[in-house]
């Protein structure tokens, strides 16, 4: 076991130092002053990593992807050109295979790795990329990691980056890795059944943002027409479609008036622009609000305060009255809230008031989870 491991640092040794190499890759670099870099390797350490790297150099086709170093050098060393991995990327996946461990700086970084990895089918390192990216996943990065996922269909990384959308939708779309997301990453994103939005007004200024920052805006209405297709106008009010065909492009003053008919008291689809959602069903979290709604109600009143309920104190007050209660923004968020809907039902309240005092009750310590 003891010699196993000597081998190994011996083999990364070797390739450090770059002692015994017989094949060199050339990448073109315009940091270089030679406008390429190049490193070397051992086929064998390669080929026992890599089924692809197996078969550029064992394989029948050997000879179609390399080619043999001119006379002046080593003629025995196989030359391969790399045009779609960065040299810094290719350099430490082959340290991955000598066994170095790998660090990664960023997420970026890692989802580089990892297109490299999967390009040459270097499985032990699969893994481990994925669970990188799955501890390291925000709302900052879902969208490049779930990018990375469709590329090589992963369908596990693909899921936690959905769910971070569902639940962080008005933070990602404000967010500049929107704007840089790429149409057919837009029209998944908007695909989705629950959203935590106000109303599906935040998608069609979020659309407007997108359109605004894309330099090349040659058909691109066109282009987001399914994502645009996704959008449930029919949760709209009247005053909203106006909004929409008065500022924002992405319907004709036709075609919102035709889903303006739609809303009419008999709700006849038969005008409904073609393509476009029909469904009247509002996009948030439902199961997450009724869950809110159901911890909340015994304690969200403006009667009793649930600071002083749990230990036996006179709780005829609301909270924002409560001397005990000392955080006085909270309160009167709290208050604000409460006056805004009067004494409508938990679950009448936006999603993202909802979801407010909610966690304002968990900080508090007023609701477990």
């Amino acid at each position: 076991m003891t010699s196993g491991i000597f081998s190994k640092e011996r083999q990364l040794a070797f390739f450090e130092e770059q002692k015994h190499c017989n094949v060199k890759f050339v990448f073109v670099d315009p940091n270089d002053v030679s406008g390429e870099a190049t490193i070397e390797a051992h086929q064998l350490v390669l080929a026992i990593n890599s089924a692809v790297f197996e078969a550029m150099f064992y394989g029948a086709n050997v000879g179609s992807l390399t080619k043999k170093l001119s006379s002046s050098e080593d003629p025995s060393k196989v030359l391969v050109d790399i045009s779609d991995v960065k040299f810094s990327v290719f350099k430490q996946m082959l340290s991955a295979m000598y066994g170095k461990e790998v660090q990664f700086d960023d997420v970026e970084s890692a989802c580089e790795f990892y297109y490299a990895v999967h390009k040459y089918n270097f499985e032990d390192a699969v893994g481990f990329v994925e669970i990188f990216l799955l501890k390291n996943l925000t709302s900052e990065n879902a969208i490049l990691i779930l990018e990375t996922a469709e590329t090589f269909n992963n369908d596990n990384l693909k899921a936690a980056c959905l769910k971070i959308f569902k639940e962080n939708t008005l933070e990602i779309l404000a967010d500049e890795s929107f704007l840089n997301a790429e149409i057919s990453t837009v029209e998944t994103l908007f695909k989705q059944d629950s959203l935590q939005i106000e109303s599906e007004m935040d998608l069609v200024k979020a659309l407007e943002r997108y359109i605004e920052h894309t330099e090349d805006r040659t058909g691109i209405i066109e282009k987001l027409r399914p994502a645009v297709n996704s959008i449930r106008f029919l949760t709209l009010s009247f005053e909203q479609l106006a909004e929409v065909v008065s500022r924002y492009p992405i319907l004709s003053s036709d075609e919102v008036l035709n889903v303006m008919s739609c809303l009419l008291p008999d709700k006849n689809c038969s005008k409904m622009p073609k393509g476009l959602s029909v469904s009247r069903q509002i996009r948030h979290n439902s199961v997450d609000c009724c869950q809110m709604a159901r911890l909340l109600s015994n304690v969200y009143s403006s009667k009793f305060c649930p600071h002083c309920l749990p230990i036996e104190r006179p709780a005829n007050h609301p909270i924002w009255l409560c001397p005990r209660f000392s955080n006085f923004s909270k309160k009167i968020f709290v208050k604000n809230t409460y006056l805004k809907y009067g004494h409508a039902a938990l679950m009448e309240y936006s999603y993202n008031d909802l979801k407010k005092i909610y966690q304002l009750y968990v900080d508090c310590g007023f609701v477990k989870k």
